[in-house]
């Protein structure tokens, strides 16, 4: 019944597909759990999954969290056409119920748990065939202790989970997990539950070498430290890395990205959906070469959808029903245009923690008879063919799949010109519109326009349908697998690369107005084959036209650059440049921020009379 870890590897628990290739590494999309109503990062997990093993890539989907409904979705999921009933979806505690951990050595000692009172517990069933999932035990009610006992549908524990007293001190706790073969005796301890997932990660990979791409924020965070010698490591930036409204430069970071944007350095590959995130996150934390840009696929009809199908008064949003996504503001759009005389109609798709509340809205608004909340649908894209607009109001956006899947049926989208998504997907007025934020003026008269403008509508629609071949399943698979063999040959060399930090050593007026740059290179890393120096503008909201000035003079370790005086028109500026230094070593290249060694206690600069003073 249960099979040994120590006969397992990735590929052997990838799918198999059919026409195979043959040099096709094994690839595990990665995420924290999927669940029974999910949005569009599990979606992308889930259709990129599909992608690779319909083009011959071995290809799985791992989970992490304890699931009693795992089977059940797992079903669903093949059944719904959403996953590929060939590839597996490896949960870690599904995969404990099935498999047995591997025997540690005979030294191994594990600790003795004290014998506290648990009191009742709770009890979990598996929903698939009620077997006992796991027994949740509390010290009392409040208490911070707690004890999980995980159970084999045979029966016996292959996990527990402990939260206990801390030895060194009254006030904190420690945590202890332990690994069962079978019986009472543990084969193997963690003092946390990351310990345990960058555990059961690398039993899944053996000996294999493999691409781990990694798509849920959450799991990123217990794999940055996570390493394996046969697989590279990819996070997927699913949103945007920054706060709503934020300078891109300077604003506040979005929290849960936190963890990987401080442990950048720790991962072979992180992916952008737009090629402005990708831009404005290396003008901040230096391009250490490591960056890509991979849109999510995206299929639609063959031919542009007929107008004659199209309901033209009719506007869809789709999304999360969720505060960030502002749909009260698409209400309100909708409402404003009813009230201008112009027919109109608004299907609402999707689900999420605002419905009450926007029902309410509607009938606060008096718009029952326009506006539908049609919740989950079957399919999109029946919707999307049949609708003149979609709508979209977010706050910020990655890259909207409600916007490409708009565009690859022909339906116009308008949206809201935030970061990062809508500009990259959108070419304003030849694909679709963009609006400043909250501008609903703005975003009224653009939908009247179309409205009352067919042919102006019928224009856009057929532009935005020919754009979206640009996200097809084939180019997007494409570009996936040339990043994973770059990341694979460069990832030695942008390792050592990424650890040099050149020093300012000089500057130098000369009498033309240029500027003269001196460098020092002290390592011993690896050979560098190529520097460049990289001007630019601070400001995202100015032109960011990036000159490159080539050395001057350079030596094994050292380099002079000459910045001439009119690189601060050529570059669109009308404020502050900044200065990188990018690395080239074969094919890898890293670029980083030029600054001093240490903190000067004094700084030239010059006074609006052209004089020269330190502060």
């Amino acid at each position: 019944m249960f099979e040994d870890t120590t006969t397992l590897s990735a590929r052997s628990i990838a799918s198999k597909p059919s026409a195979a290739r043959s040099s096709a590494l094994p690839t595990l999309m990665t995420t924290w759990t999927i669940e029974q109503t999910f949005g569009g990062m599990t979606a992308m997990c889930l259709k990129r999954a599909n992608v690779f093993h319909a083009n011959g890539i071995p290809t799985a989907v791992v989970t992490f969290a304890p699931d009693e409904q795992f089977e059940l979705t797992h079903k669903s999921l093949t059944e719904s056409g959403r996953l590929d009933v060939e590839v597996p979806i490896i949960n870690l505690h599904n995969y404990y119920d099935q498999h047995l951990p591997n025997q540690v050595g005979a030294d191994f000692v594990a600790t003795e748990l004290p014998d506290l009172d648990w009191g009742s517990p709770s009890t979990v069933l598996r929903t698939s065939d009620q077997t006992l999932f796991y027994r949740a035990f509390s010290a009392g009610k409040g208490s911070a202790l707690k004890r999980r006992e995980y159970y084999r549908r045979d029966g016996t524990v292959y996990l527990l989970d402990c939260t206990l007293p801390s030895s060194t001190s009254k006030t904190k706790t420690k945590r202890i997990l332990q690994l069962f073969r079978r019986g009472r005796s543990p084969v193997a301890e963690f003092t946390s539950a990351s310990k345990l997932y960058r555990h059961w990660l690398s039993t899944l990979i053996g000996d294999t070498e493999s691409n781990v791409i990694v798509d849920s924020k959450y799991a990123a965070g217990f794999l940055n430290s996570w390493e394996h010698p046969g697989a590279i490591k990819i996070f997927n930036f699913h949103s945007t890395h920054l706060m709503p409204q934020q300078d891109v430069i300077q604003g506040k970071l979005s929290p849960a990205h936190l963890p990987v944007i401080e442990n950048r350095t720790k991962w072979d590959g992180l992916v952008f959906l737009t090629d402005s995130q990708r831009s404005a996150f290396n003008r901040r934390f230096n391009d250490i070469g490591n960056s890509y840009v991979m849109g999510n696929p995206t299929e639609g009809p063959s031919e542009l959808p007929s107008r004659l199908d199209r309901d033209l008064s009719k506007v869809v949003y789709v999304g999360r029903l969720t505060a960030a996504k502002n749909i009260d503001e698409v209400i309100e759009i909708v409402h404003s245009v009813a009230r201008s005389g112009q027919p109109i109609s608004l299907d609402i798709i999707g689900e999420g923690s605002q419905r009450s509340s926007l029902e309410e809205l509607v009938r606060t608004l008096g718009l029952e008879d326009k506006v539908r909340f049609l919740g989950q649908v079957e399919s999109i894209g029946e919707h999307l063919r049949k609708a003149n607009v979609l709508l979209l109001c977010s706050s910020f956006e990655g890259q909207s799949l409600a916007l490409m899947e708009a565009q690859a049926h022909g339906c116009v989208p308008v949206a809201y010109d935030v970061d990062f998504g809508p500009r990259d997907v959108i070419d304003h007025s030849a694909t679709g519109y963009l609006v400043p934020y909250q501008d609903q003026t703005a975003a009224v008269g653009t939908i009247i326009r179309l409205f009352s403008n067919d042919e102006l509508a019928s224009k856009i629609s057929g532009n935005a349908f020919n754009k979206a071949k640009d996200y097809n399943e084939v180019a997007i698979f494409q570009r996936w697998q040339h990043s994973l063999e770059i990341i694979r040959k460069n990832r030695s060399k942008l390792s050592k690369l990424s650890q040099i930090r050149p020093i300012l050593v000089g500057l130098g007026f000369i009498a033309d107005g240029s500027i003269r740059v001196d460098i020092e290179l002290v390592q011993k890393l690896l050979t560098i084959d190529s520097l460049e120096l990289l001007v630019s503008p601070r400001s995202e909201s100015e032109s960011t036209n990036t000159i490159s000035v080539s050395p001057h003079s350079s030596e094994v370790e050292s380099a002079s650059f000459i910045v001439p005086s009119e690189i601060y028109e050529s570059a669109g500026s009308k404020g502050t440049l900044d200065l990188h230094l990018k690395m080239y070593s074969g094919t890898a290249a890293v670029s980083v921020r030029l600054g001093v060694q240490n903190q000067q206690s004094l700084s030239p600069y010059l006074t609006a009379y052209g004089n020269l003073s330190l502060k």
